[in-house]
């Protein structure tokens, strides 16, 4: 029903799912199903018809008992190979991206649609300047508040050890972060670090589909549980098979927890310094709602995040992220840049999206 909507996010996404093996499997399994039940239902009329009655005494009708053994196991075969089919077409539907918005740019990174700048590059790349500029990872070790080095030895690249002034940033920011989703009707949560790994798919990660999706996930071997990438994951799965009233929502949830994430084949200077760490806190703005509700609450987010940051006093922009950047799982998103001024370029420090599911 829903063929050209489905077949315009794949290939908006570049996804390598084909449409026509998944309405092949459909085709097969739907084919399958409706035979079944044609066997099961010559099983019951050959039930009813297998005893015939004469001169007071009931008899079995050999022939039909016959038929009754062969339609048996044609039954067992087919019941056989409809879950075999079942598991194909499930596979199939699994691997299918969400459906994109309709103001959602199409293309690559160089289509990000820039909505807002907020705050004055051309000051912050003023000549007048006083000081050399340096990044942050060099200003976190003139400062002793950043310690890369340590965290390679003791755990591995990609961690790190906040130190002094930089740990208690850390954990102003989360405190503060709180406190304005609070103010804004939010309820506080502290999920777990870990998850049942069918909750990655089923929140519409394809770790099985696609290798960029495995490869950022740390499984924990001898268990189906994973490191969480985001607690998002946990809130959804915390809310499943619950009947809520439509009175009760929307259900806004802030949440706090780290996350964990392999980020395989990230390198440059995209990953320099705090880009790209293995381990990260983050602070979860989560909304369950009706779908009529969806972008109205998106849309709430993005305003408190924009909040934030102005706040803070940064310079940043806002993107509505174009489809290749979504992944598979985001109907919209949007990202938050601020502007390096010793990269002279921007750089994201925050993103979220929409499911709509």
């Amino acid at each position: 029903e829903q063929k050209n909507d489905i077949i315009h996010s794949i290939k908006s996404r570049n996804s390598p799912v084909d449409f026509n093996t998944l309405t092949s499997h459909y085709t097969a399994f739907t084919a399958e199903k409706k035979e079944l039940e044609n066997c099961r239902a010559e099983r019951r009329k050959i039930a009813k018809t297998v005893r015939i009655e004469h001169k007071n005494r009931s008899y079995l009708d050999p022939s039909l008992i016959e038929d009754g053994k062969a339609i048996k196991e044609k039954i067992s075969a087919k019941e056989l190979n409809l879950t075999a089919l079942e598991a194909k077409l499930a596979e199939a539907v699994a691997s299918l991206p969400n459906f994109i918005h309709p103001s959602t740019p199409i293309g690559n990174e160089d289509k990000n649609n820039i909505l807002q700048v907020i705050g004055d590059v051309e000051k912050l790349n003023s000549n007048k300047r006083t000081f050399p500029l340096m990044d942050h990872v060099e200003l976190g070790r003139k400062l002793d508040i950043l310690d890369f080095a340590s965290a390679a030895k003791t755990t591995g690249s990609r961690f790190l050890f906040l130190k002094n002034e930089a740990a208690f940033l850390e954990h102003n920011l989360i405190q503060y972060a709180i406190s304005k989703a609070l103010a804004n009707g939010y309820r506080y949560v502290i999920t777990p670090d870990v998850v049942r790994s069918d909750y990655i798919s089923a929140c519409g990660f394809q770790p099985k589909h696609t290798t960029a999706d495995q490869n950022q996930i740390y499984y924990i071997n001898g268990t189906d549980l994973a490191l969480a990438g985001t607690s998002e994951i946990l809130l959804a799965a915390m809310h499943e098979d619950l009947m809520i009233d439509p009175s009760q929502l929307p259900i806004k949830i802030v949440a706090t927890s780290h996350c964990f994430r392999a980020e395989t084949g990230h390198y440059g200077t995209s990953s320099h310094g705090l880009y790209r760490l293995h381990q990260f806190p983050k602070v979860e703005l989560f909304v369950i709602c009706e779908p009529k509700d969806s972008e109205r609450y998106h849309e709430e987010i993005k305003d408190l995040q924009i909040e934030i940051f102005k706040d803070l006093g940064l310079t940043f922009r806002l993107l509505d992220m174009a489809s290749l950047e979504l992944g598979a799982s985001a109907y919209r998103k949007y990202d938050i840049e601020a502007y390096f001024p010793v990269k002279g370029n921007w750089g994201e420090v925050k993103q979220w999206k929409n499911t709509n599911l």
